[in-house]
């Protein structure tokens, strides 16, 4: 039997605790791996996304300025730079990366190339000058900005897998874009804003595939190509405003064969069978000690936070974010769940990392019996304790192929390796 051990081994970011006065132009807003994993991209309140390069130890590569301020004289509203997504597409070359990225409004493709810089030097005695490579910069161009085809703020962005299209997505529509056109699209979802009683939450498409994709509502309906084949039938309670903000779909997510949906809602991880339509398969309680707490929810204004949802590589694990800088990681095949904590100084009832085993000696058909070590124990969440609602993590995101995890609260990124370990 193998376990995994999960360490922080990285963090990006100021050495600020939440408390501080931190900038919102610096909060993380959005993290994204590249399909190769080569790259980790964050976006910001300030419109900019970072580049980061490494394979297991990350590096900073590059920064720039994806979006500014907008106007809409139309509507006398201001757009903020805020990036609400980055999306990787497909890397035609080591060195060249195509990039996303969107604000609440405008669609941008970016083209980041990895470009040698070269020096001046003058060999002993000779007055002609010699180009010497220096470092490898990335540099940043926009190839393409989008029209506005969208009413509402822009949640979503899925790149198909036919390496030609995209999907964007917002309350109440969904969009098909063909890279090469950036001044029409194709309407696959328009729902009337004076006839629909729910709000699409967010889109999704299976992983290499051109045609599939999912998208979930605020009423927890989870539609596969727009047929709807699950609702949460949950009676969260009696109350409307408890019925209207729990079953909200933040995240879903499908397995690569095509079976399964992973979907995440306010209070839990619900898995399903698209081959059958009789409810969950399970159901991961994530917040259930916050049921009791609606009146302190409403108060600090979180009742409508998102959590993000990201499966590993071999989709047997998933993870998702909570608060107090906790976040899940969830074994769904064995219904195992580990806390985490995202912060840079960790329990220190952590013992010292036994001998590890490379991932590539283990036999394919060993990490299915793998298990998750306990960290340590979950926290109670008693009914009178502190929950520190502003220390969310609502972005996290597996590496497809390393056992890896991102997760960012506020300004920090944060790296966290899982090591194989025997017993």
């Amino acid at each position: 039997m193998y376990s995994i051990d999960w360490r922080l081994t990285q963090v990006f970011g100021g050495d600020r605790s939440i408390q501080d006065d931190i900038s919102d132009q610096d909060t993380v807003s959005t993290i994204e791996f590249s399909p190769n994993g080569d790259y980790l991209a964050a976006g910001d309140y300030g419109g900019r996304v970072n580049d980061e390069l490494g394979k297991v130890d990350f590096k900073f590569w590059t920064e720039f300025a994806s979006h500014e301020k907008e106007f809409d004289c139309l509507k006398s509203l201001e757009i903020e730079e805020k990036i609400n997504v980055v999306k990787f597409v497909h890397q035609p070359t080591d060195d060249l990366t195509l990039l996303l990225t969107t604000n609440d409004k405008t669609i941008k493709l970016w083209k980041t190339a990895s470009r040698t810089m070269y020096t001046t030097h003058y060999k002993h005695g000779s007055e002609i000058p010699e180009y010497v490579p220096d470092q490898q910069t990335m540099f940043p161009e926009l190839k393409q900005t989008y029209g506005n085809y969208h009413g509402y703020p822009i949640h979503s962005l899925c790149p198909m897998g036919d390496m030609e299209t995209f999907l964007s997505a917002d309350f109440l529509k969904v969009n098909l874009w063909n890279f090469d056109y950036c001044d029409s699209c194709y309407n696959l979802i328009e729902w009337n804003v004076d006839e629909s009683k729910e709000l699409i939450t967010c889109v999704e498409s299976k992983e290499l595939s051109d045609h599939i994709f999912m998208y979930g509502s605020s009423t927890g309906t989870k539609s596969y190509n727009n047929k709807i084949v699950f609702v949460n039938s949950d009676d969260y309670s009696a109350n409307p405003q408890r019925q209207e903000s729990f079953p909200s779909i933040s995240s879903i997510k499908m397995t690569k064969d095509g079976n399964t949906l992973v979907v995440r809602d306010y209070l839990s991880i619900r898995k399903f069978d698209l081959r059958k339509s009789d409810g969950p398969l399970s159901i991961v309680p994530i917040h259930d000690h916050l049921i009791s707490r609606f009146s302190e929810l409403e108060a600090n204004d979180v009742l409508y936070d998102k959590f993000d949802l990201s499966l590993d590589g071999t989709n047997q694990y998933c993870v998702t974010g909570s608060y107090d800088r906790e976040f899940i990681v969830h074994d769904l095949k064995n219904k195992q769940t580990l806390p985490l904590l995202s912060h840079r100084f960790q329990p220190k009832v952590l013992a010292p990392l036994p001998q590890t085993i490379p991932r590539n000696s283990i036999p394919s058909n060993e990490p299915l019996s793998t298990k998750l070590l306990m960290k340590y124990a979950p926290r109670d969440h008693l009914p009178g304790m502190p929950i520190d609602y502003s220390a969310k993590v609502a972005l996290t995101r597996f590496h497809p192929t390393e056992n890896l995890i991102a997760t960012a609260v506020s300004n920090n990124l944060y790296i966290f390796n899982g090591y194989y370990t025997m017993g």
